[in-house]
């Protein structure tokens, strides 16, 4: 009888220690501003969280890339989700997240331990969405606390993407100037030019839809000479959350490094002409 009563005893307690770790929930979930459906803690300073899906993080900026809610399988495509919790607590957190495909199943579960150490309030977990792995369909992402849902968020993967319909239109056309473009200021356009010590011709080449894309685009522009080669080339990242609309590549139009004839500018992504604009140079 006395054993009965300690296991009894005990299972009480880890109850007790369950409960108070893990503070109720209301009925009723709210739907945040950016489509996470969140469980509210009965208690002011329970622990909540937001979901958002991305890509990729820019290199140069650490900024999430491709956020939305709706994506396309690829080849190797691979969707992250961030996770915010809004702030450390002065306790170990136990989180659980759990992929749920089209069918209501599990696809990948998986643990995360938030600590009072930690510098960061947001954690993240990663599936791929090749088209190997994945169908199209809608999914979601539930986060457990201490194994109770607190938040969860739907996304859905369409049929892969066509890349050359992309393609075309990042880049809308070259302008040549002889003089260095500032923005906001009109651009002089060229298309003959006279060779001379310290003249310069300037490519301003304008952009459009690169925020279509999920990944940094390394755009090149190639200058070649009246023998149809290339005597100068050079690549430039343009990242999908740049606020530009222009890039710009020069070269030197003096009498030692140029002959009179005719000249093109060219430019390339992944390989592919996007546009091109051709030039004289006299003298």
């Amino acid at each position: 009888m006395n054993k009965t009563n300690a296991l009894i005893t005990g299972i009480f307690i880890i109850i007790i220690v369950l409960l108070s770790g893990c503070p109720g929930r209301k009925d009723i979930p709210v739907v945040a501003g950016d489509s996470t459906v969140v469980y509210p803690a009965k208690e002011d300073d329970g622990v909540s969280a937001s979901i958002t899906y991305y890509h990729k993080k820019s290199k140069k900026t650490g900024k999430m890339l491709g956020v939305g809610n709706e994506f396309n399988v690829s080849k190797k495509g691979r969707l992250r989700a961030n996770i915010d919790i809004g702030k450390l607590y002065d306790r170990k957190l136990i989180f659980h997240i759990d992929w749920i495909g089209p069918n209501g199943r599990s696809l990948f579960k998986k643990k995360i331990e938030v600590l009072p150490e930690d510098s960061l309030s947001a954690f993240e977990s990663s599936i791929s969405i090749s088209s190997e792995k994945r169908n199209p369909g809608k999914y979601s992402l539930r986060v457990y606390y201490f194994r109770e849902l607190i938040a969860e968020k739907a996304f859905e993967l369409k049929p892969e993407a066509e890349k050359k319909k992309v393609r075309k239109k990042i880049v809308s056309n070259i302008q040549l100037s002889k003089r260095k473009y500032k923005q906001g200021k009109e651009i002089k356009e060229d298309t003959i030019f006279k060779r001379g010590k310290n003249k310069r011709i300037h490519a301003i080449i304008k952009l459009q839809d690169h925020n279509h894309y999920q990944k940094d685009l390394p755009v090149k522009v190639l200058w070649n000479g009246p023998d149809k080669k290339t005597f100068y080339k050079k690549t430039i990242n343009v990242s999908p959350s740049d606020t530009v609309s222009y890039i710009t590549s020069s070269i030197s139009c003096s009498r030692k490094k140029r002959e009179p004839g005719n000249y093109e500018v060219k430019v390339t992504l992944f390989g592919k002409k996007l546009t091109s604009k051709k030039f004289f140079v006299r003298e």
